[in-house]
């Protein structure tokens, strides 16, 4: 797409509903994506992290990432959602197919965590950003995780913002200070995300654009909500929006969180899937810990 996109708001972090044959379950991702769109976010974030993204099989993102793009073509006629596909990969051939997929799908902006394993240092994590934005005619934002085990600051990002094609950061790290010194050194252009749900509030007062998380499947009416009163300025409703977001979050920490947010889906109605192999490492006690504490503060009543 050729439209100029502001990139700013709350993305969910799409999971990505596949069963243990490797199968997308795309009954369940089309209704997810269904419900997502009513609630009053501003895109979506597909093969991410939390998208399981990087274990994946190539055809199995394309696959998603295509019955994404049908459901916003028929939900979306007023062009309001925004999506933003992850083609990170182990090795840049496969980023490179999955950058060329997604522009054709018609996405409107790609993302990339740095280069995995090896130490590549911060000259060969800015090359490989360099590259992805030269390989591709749509806007690309960087994906800094701590994950990644790439430090990203301030001063690096100086360096990153200067290549043409470079319009963001999804910055998940509790390093607000880092984050509005980075905000300080960026242009008014440049979208920086904050990452993780459990200080959305924090990060958008230390200067994000918006957020993209994980706990934004189950709960994106408060998130919306919490980015609304922070933009307001109404603080008290933010913190007070806050403080429910992080008791999900801590309830879908108590194990391993993607499997949680699937388990938790299934619970709504979204037959999603476990989490890929692995990841799946739920107990059943496990679950039953989670529907307890969900249960607890009526959760599931009125989820959807």
């Amino acid at each position: 797409m050729s439209d100029k996109r502001v990139f700013q708001g709350i993305y969910p972090a799409l999971i990505s509903p596949v069963d243990q044959n490797g199968k997308v379950l795309e009954a369940g991702l089309r209704k997810l994506i269904r419900w997502l769109f009513t609630t009053g976010c501003d895109g979506l974030y597909v093969c991410g992290g939390t998208g399981e993204g990087v274990i994946l099989p190539e055809e199995i993102r394309r696959d998603i990432l295509a019955i994404v793009m049908e459901e916003v073509d028929s939900l979306d006629s007023a062009g309001r959602w925004t999506i933003i596909a992850h083609v990170g990969a182990a090795d840049t051939r496969s980023a490179a197919r999955l950058a060329r997929n997604a522009v054709d799908a018609g996405v409107h902006a790609l993302s990339s965590v740095p280069p995995m394993y090896y130490a590549y240092g911060q000259r060969g994590v800015t090359q490989y950003y360099e590259w992805l934005a030269k390989e591709s005619p749509l806007p690309v934002i960087i994906y800094a995780s701590v994950q990644s085990g790439v430090t990203f600051t301030a001063s690096n990002l100086v360096e990153l913002a200067r290549c043409p094609g470079i319009a963001g950061l999804k910055f998940t790290s509790y390093n607000l200070y880092e984050l509005m010194k980075m905000r300080a050194v960026s242009d008014s252009g440049f979208s920086i995300f904050n990452g993780a749900d459990e200080i959305l509030m924090f990060g958008l007062l230390a200067g994000a654009d918006g957020g993209i998380g994980t706990t934004y499947n189950l709960i994106p009416r408060e998130a919306c909500a919490l980015y609304r009163a922070c933009r307001a300025g109404d603080f008290a409703e933010a913190r007070r929006l806050q403080t429910a977001i992080n008791i999900i979050v801590e309830i879908v920490t108590h194990g391993n969180t993607i499997a949680s947010v699937k388990h938790i889906l299934d619970r709504m109605g979204f037959p999603v899937g476990d989490a890929v192999f692995p990841l799946n490492t739920l107990t059943e006690a496990d679950r039953t810990w989670i529907d307890q504490q969900l249960t607890a503060i009526k959760f599931y009543e009125g989820a959807v």
